[in-house]
């Protein structure tokens, strides 16, 4: 189960009373990897697996299914072999301070060719974005986020309680589908945070458009690493920041 009920008052200038509401799930998750407890985050259970793979993957602990030995899943727990060195002796590229410089990210070996989107495309995956979500309308209380190719199709989607862990089950769920290289657009539900371009310029993808604001070190993560960056999409209108060669028929 992925929601609990629980009794709540519903208040409102005309009335009050008493109602069961559909509140979303949230437990730990710690990650251990070679032995050592190198994660703990809290998550919508569920794609444990693809959230496991894709921590360690934007990372930059491993760079390809190969490097994954074994994932052993034990209720909030998971157990992590994978080739290369322990979490401890690898320098973190990916923090939520400081600027981002391309030379010091971890670009998949294969990525994205060169794309470019009709504003039109981008309201379809939109649409079908929002269509996957099982949980928003229920209660409110999940993020989403989806990985789709240069053809428009649907790689991953993912929903939970941290827009993060939506986005790094999206890139595990592509590690270990084997589909490294072939995103090349990012639909998120939240806040264009910095860490949220890192994670983006991981995948691969060269389009990121999200449904809210931008953070200025997002728009000049985007800017610099090359990434076109939409927010604000909305019905039928968005905000375009940075890189705009990509969308079709944008002529401002």
């Amino acid at each position: 189960m992925h929601t609990a009920k629980r009794k709540v008052i519903r208040f409102s200038a005309e009335k009050q009373y008493y109602s069961d509401d559909e509140i979303i799930k949230e437990e730990p998750l710690v990650i251990n990897v070679n032995g050592e407890r190198a994660y703990f985050c809290m998550r919508l259970p569920g794609m444990d697996r693809e959230l496991t793979a894709g921590i360690l993957y934007n990372d930059g602990l491993i760079s390809s299914p190969q490097d994954i030995k074994s994932i052993v899943i034990s209720g909030d727990s998971v157990e992590t072999e994978i080739t290369g060195a322990a979490p401890s002796e690898v320098k973190r590229v990916y923090s939520s301070t400081g600027g981002m410089s391309t030379s010091d990210l971890l670009r998949p070996a294969v990525a994205a060719e060169e794309c470019d989107m009709s504003p039109d495309d981008l309201f379809r995956m939109k649409g079908e974005f929002l269509l996957n979500q099982k949980f928003f309308e229920r209660t409110g209380g999940t993020h989403c986020a989806a990985l789709f190719g240069s053809n428009g199709e649907m790689i991953a989607f993912a929903e939970d309680v941290g827009r993060h862990n939506a986005l790094d089950k999206c890139a595990g769920s592509m590690l270990l589908a084997g589909r490294q290289g072939d995103a090349a657009v990012v639909v998120l539900s939240s806040r264009l945070s910095l860490e949220m371009i890192k994670k983006s310029y991981r995948t691969g993808a060269l389009i990121v458009a999200g449904v809210s604001a931008p953070t200025s070190a997002a728009v000049e993560a985007a800017d610099s690493s090359g990434i076109t960056l939409i927010g604000f999409m909305r019905e039928k209108r968005f905000n375009l920041y940075t890189h705009p060669r990509r969308i079709k028929g944008i002529t401002a």
